[in-house]
Parts: C-alpha cells; structure tokens; sequence
C-alpha cells in the first residue's frame, strides 16, 4: 500500500474540518486508512505507518483511533479477529471475510432497508434504527 502526499493533504483537510488538530500521528494514522481500502487491525496500521516519522505507540494509537472515531472519521469494524480493526467512516456498506485467509472484501450495495422497516413493525417499543452493520462469513475462492 502506497501512500501519496495527496492521501496526507486529504487526512490533514479531513481532521481540520472535523475541529482536530492535523498533528504528524493523526495524519500518518488517517492517511493510511484512507489509502488501505478495506479495514486494519491497529498493528496492521502501524506497520504501514513504520515508514513515517513520529509513529505513536500502539496505545496511543488506539487512543487516537477511538478520539477519531468519536469525531465521526472512522468506524471500529468486527471482521471475527478477536481485536478491532478501523476504516473511513463513510456510509451504510459492509464486509466479507474469509475465515480461511482473512481476506476482507467490501460490499457497497445494503438491501437492509426494508429488513429494517420490518424490524422496526415487530419491535414496537423502537421508533427508528440509525444505522447497522452486517459481515458475512466464508471462504473465498483460494481457500
């Protein structure tokens, strides 16, 4: 995974509209999600990171990880590793991991909607659903 200097002047223009101050580690952290495509353990973003100076320690990482995601820049997603792993938060879409290989493939099309509307009919003591998360299990073709 190659970062471009363009993924870095994005983290930066992301933290500050976010009201966060672009420090080196939050842009080294940040630009490696975006540039990765598909979700990281924090180990995994660290290694990427290695290349970069000012490269935090692995608490602080996950301490950054969880300050950007309450600012709304990142999701902690459950891909069935036994630890989180981080992506860009952008809209409803979710994930298939192979419990072979771990390889980890997106799904941009969500047909939930009307499975939430149902949901919704059946638990009456709920008004509305803000959102949800769904990961399938399998095997891919190499596997």
């Amino acid at each position: 995974m190659q970062k471009s200097s363009n993924d870095k002047g994005n983290a930066k223009l992301i933290l500050k509209r976010a009201g966060l101050r672009a420090t080196v580690q939050r842009v080294g952290l940040v630009s490696t999600i975006m540039s990765a495509g598909t979700p990281l353990s924090i180990d995994n973003i660290l290694k990427e990171c290695r290349s970069g100076k000012n490269v935090p320690d692995k608490a602080t990482a996950y301490r950054t990880m969880r300050e950007l995601e309450t600012a709304g820049l990142v999701n902690e997603v459950d891909v069935g590793h036994g630890h989180a792993h981080f992506e860009l938060a952008r809209g409803d879409h979710h994930h298939l991991v192979c419990t072979g290989c771990d390889k980890i493939v997106e799904l941009e099309d969500c047909e939930v909607e009307s499975f939430e509307k149902k949901v919704l009919k059946t638990k009456k003591s709920f008004r509305s659903i803000g959102g949800h998360r769904l990961t399938f299990f399998g095997l891919c073709k190499k596997c």
